[in-house]
C-alpha cells in the first residue's frame, strides 16, 4: 500500500481518485499471499489475515476497489487450493468485503480530514465482527468436525492483535497521504488570493 501511495502520488493523483489502486493492490497482495504460502501451508486452517486486507479493500477502496480484491482473492484461492470448499469461502470472504464498503461512506470522508484512535477501534471492531460472521455463513454449506472449526475460532482470535497493527498503520497511512493533498490545496488557494484580505490577486484576475 505504501509503495503504490507513493507510485500514484508521482503523477499527481489525489488520494481520492486512488480508490480502485488501494482495492487492486491489496487484491494482489492476497493473490501473492496465497501464492507464497501455497506450498508451506497445506493444512485447512491457517492463520487467517485475508480478513484485514479484504475489509480494507472496500473500506479504502469502495464497491470498486472491493470487488477487485474479492475476485483476485477468489481466484487465488481457486488456483492454488482447488474447488474443495471453495463457496463456503467465498462466503466466509465476501462478509469483511461487503462490511468494508458500508463503512467507506462513513470512513472515508473523515479519514481524509483527521485521524482518531477512535475510528481505528471502529474499523477494528467490525473486523472482529466481519471475521467471525464469515465464519458461521461459510460453515453453513459445509460440515466441518468440531475440533477444526475450534482451530478456526483460536486461530481467528489470536490474530487480532496483529490484525489491529495492520488496520492502524495503513488508515494511518492513508490520513497521512491525504495531507500533502490538503497542503497542495492551501498552496493553490494562496497563490490566487491575498493571505491577509482573501482577495484575488492578479495571477488570479489574469
Amino acid at each position: 500500500v505504501g509503495a503504490m501511495l507513493v507510485l500514484t502520488r508521482q503523477h499527481g493523483l489525489p488520494v481520492r481518485y486512488r480508490q480502485f489502486h488501494l482495492g487492486l493492490t491489496l487484491g494482489l497482495a492476497l493473490y501473492l499471499i496465497a501464492w507464497f504460502v501455497s506450498e508451506s501451508m497445506k493444512g485447512p486452517v491457517k492463520l487467517n489475515l485475508s480478513t484485514d486486507l479484504l475489509l480494507l479493500s472496500g473500506l479504502l477502496g469502495g464497491w470498486p476497489g472491493g470487488l477487485t480484491c474479492y475476485l483476485l482473492h477468489t481466484l487465488a484461492r481457486l488456483q492454488f487450493a482447488g474447488t474443495e470448499r471453495l463457496l463456503a469461502s467465498m462466503l466466509d470472504t465476501a462478509v469483511p468485503v461487503l462490511c468494508g464498503c458500508l463503512l467507506h461512506g462513513y470512513v472515508w470522508p473523515r479519514l481524509r480530514k483527521a485521524f482518531h484512535i477512535r475510528m481505528v477501534l471502529l474499523v477494528w471492531l467490525v473486523r472482529i465482527v466481519a471475521t467471525y460472521a464469515g465464519l458461521a455463513l461459510g460453515l453453513t454449506v459445509i460440515d466441518l468436525p468440531a475440533t477444526l472449526i475450534e482451530q478456526f475460532v483460536v486461530l481467528r482470535l489470536l490474530v487480532l492483535p496483529l490484525s489491529f497493527c495492520i488496520l492502524y498503520l495503513t488508515l494511518r497511512m492513508i490520513y497521512m497521504d491525504a495531507q500533502v493533498d490538503e497542503q497542495r490545496r492551501r498552496e493553490h488557494r494562496l497563490t490566487r488570493s491575498d493571505a491577509l484580505g482573501g482577495l484575488p490577486n492578479r495571477l488570479a484576475l489574469d
